[in-house]
C-alpha cells in the first residue's frame, strides 16, 4: 500500500501501536463519534481536562445506540484503578443518539450503579434513591454530564433537568464504575473510554 493510501485512522492507529501517542503526556485528539464532536480539552469548574477515550452506550441485542459519551481527566490514562480513585477528578460527557424515557433512564442507570458499587450498594442507597427521583427523559441529542471533584462529590447535570444533581464521593465512584470500573455496563465502552 503506497504512503498515499494510508487514511488519517490509520496513521493513528500506528502511532499508537507504536507507542508515540502515548508518549506525549496529557495530549488527547478530538473525536467524532456517532455523528457527536468531543474537543480535545475543556474546563469545569476551573479544572482543566483532557480527552481520555470516547465510546458507544449500546443496548439489546441489536446493539442499537443509546448515547456517545466521552471521559475527561486532568490528564490521559488508561490504569482503571487510577481513574476510579476518589483522588482524580472526571468528568463524563453522555450525549443521546435516541429518545429514552425516564423509567428506561432511571431503572438501566440505578441498576448499573448498584452493580459497580457492589457490596457497598447498600451504603449509597440513599444517593441512588435520590437520583433514581432526578433522573429525567432524554431527547435525542440531549445530554447527561458528570463531574466528579474530590473532596466534594459528584455533581450531575441533564439539558433535560431543570436542577443539577449532587451526591456523595462513594456514589459517584459507583457511578464512574458503572462506565469504567470491574463490572461495567458495557465491555467495549470501558475499553473505549479508557483509550484502550
Amino acid at each position: 500500500m503506497a504512503l498515499r493510501d494510508l487514511t488519517r485512522r490509520d496513521v493513528l492507529r500506528g502511532l499508537a501501536a507504536g507507542g508515540l501517542l502515548l508518549s506525549l503526556p496529557g495530549r488527547a485528539l478530538a473525536r467524532d463519534v456517532e455523528g457527536v464532536h468531543f474537543d480535545d480539552t475543556l474546563t469545569v469548574g476551573g479544572q482543566a481536562f483532557v480527552l481520555n477515550g470516547v465510546g458507544v452506550r449500546h443496548a439489546t441485542i441489536f446493539r442499537v445506540s443509546v448515547y456517545a459519551a466521552g471521559l475527561y481527566l486532568p490528564a490521559a490514562s488508561h490504569d482503571q484503578a487510577h481513574v476510579l480513585a476518589a483522588t482524580t477528578p472526571k468528568h463524563l460527557v453522555a450525549v443521546f443518539r435516541r429518545d429514552v424515557g425516564r423509567d428506561q433512564a432511571r431503572d438501566a442507570f440505578r441498576d448499573a450503579i448498584r452493580a459497580a458499587a457492589g457490596s457497598g450498594a447498600a451504603a449509597i442507597e440513599s444517593d441512588i434513591t435520590r437520583f433514581a427521583a432526578w433522573i429525567p427523559a432524554f431527547a435525542e441529542g440531549q445530554r447527561l454530564t458528570a463531574t466528579f471533584t474530590p473532596g466534594s462529590g459528584i455533581t450531575l447535570t441533564g439539558s433535560a433537568a431543570s436542577a443539577s444533581f449532587h451526591a456523595s464521593e462513594a456514589f459517584g465512584t459507583a457511578l464512574f464504575g458503572a462506565w469504567v470500573g470491574s463490572h461495567p455496563v458495557e465491555d467495549d465502552l470501558r475499553r473505549d473510554l479508557l483509550g484502550n
